[in-house]
């Protein structure tokens, strides 16, 4: 019964780390793992070989010494942190780098500190039992292996990248969600109505003397000084006649808007075909007064 308590704590490190494994590609693959089987059974796993682990006999304690192979767990572990921690705080710039750089610092001091500084009180009985080793058998250098032993450190360490992964993604949510909280969301202005004049099918290009009969006013509806006249001389390369420019009502229009009667509608529409080359957006509105031209009021876009 003995030898199977000792077999089931030689099985648990590994489970451990498997289970390990797949929770950190959980984390970093959300949906890679939980989409195809529940982790929690490899967990349960886990816990029942700790659970038995505990009852076998408590191994004898030997000697360690860093070797080669533990500094290049060390770098491994320390660039795997980096590079976990970097593809979770990638969107903060500056700020994920830093986190992905400290982290990545802690894991690696902690496993020099777990690896080259072991407990002192476990480093004296460990030097006792090698002296009474010594003094029985003198001539009979003595090595002991220990499957549990040796994957001790590779745990530790696991655990505490975890764990620093765990409070660092924490930490980006919470900034992620007080950015959110500062930034208003957008508001949907109700503006009123624009009813567009209906145009049964394509209105020719008006000719010259079309335009020169169709003056036009243009209002400075931005906060820009200078629109207008600017518009204005850019309309008359256009061969449209231009009546004259003034401040509109207020100066934060969104979008240009062109206002004129249903007989004015092809020097309108040719209008807005010209305003196309420097606006994204041009609204229409039908002008309801008997004067006989076309405004148009500037805006921003």
């Amino acid at each position: 019964m003995e030898q199977f308590f000792v077999t089931i704590r030689d099985i648990f490190p590994y489970a451990l780390l498997i289970y390990l494994v797949f929770f950190l590609l959980e984390v970093l693959l959300p949906g890679f793992v939980s989409n195809n089987f529940d982790l929690n059974y490899v967990l349960v796993t886990v816990l029942i070989l700790g659970f038995f682990s505990v009852f076998a006999p408590i191994p004898e304690k030997v000697e360690e010494t860093p070797q080669k192979s533990d500094r290049n767990l060390i770098a491994i572990l320390t660039i795997l942190s980096f590079i976990v921690l970097f593809f979770r705080t990638r969107d903060m710039g500056v700020s994920g780098l830093v986190i992905a750089i400290v982290g990545s610092l802690i894991v690696a001091g902690m496993s020099v500190m777990i690896i080259y500084f072991p407990d002192q009180d476990e480093k004296e009985v460990i030097e006792e039992i090698k002296t009474e080793d010594d003094a029985v058998f003198p001539s009979i250098q003595r090595r002991r292996f220990n499957l549990s032993t040796y994957l001790k450190h590779g745990i530790v360490l696991l655990i505490t990248m975890i764990i620093v992964i765990f409070f660092a993604y924490k930490q980006v949510n919470k900034k992620a969600v007080s950015t959110n909280q500062k930034v208003p969301s957008p508001t949907v202005t109700v503006s009123p109505t624009i009813e567009e004049v209906v145009v049964p099918s394509p209105l020719p290009t008006p000719d010259e003397k079309t335009l020169k009969q169709t003056p036009i006013t243009i209002l400075n509806g931005t906060d820009k000084v200078g629109s207008a006249s600017a518009m204005a001389a850019y309309l008359r390369a256009k061969k449209f006649s231009v009546e004259k420019t003034a401040d509109a009502d207020r100066d934060d229009y969104k979008n240009a808007l062109v206002r004129f009667r249903e007989q004015d509608a092809a020097v309108a529409e040719y209008l807005v075909e010209t305003l196309n080359d420097i606006y994204l957006v041009v609204d229409r509105l039908p002008l309801t007064s008997d004067s006989s031209q076309i405004i148009l009021i500037l805006g921003k876009q």
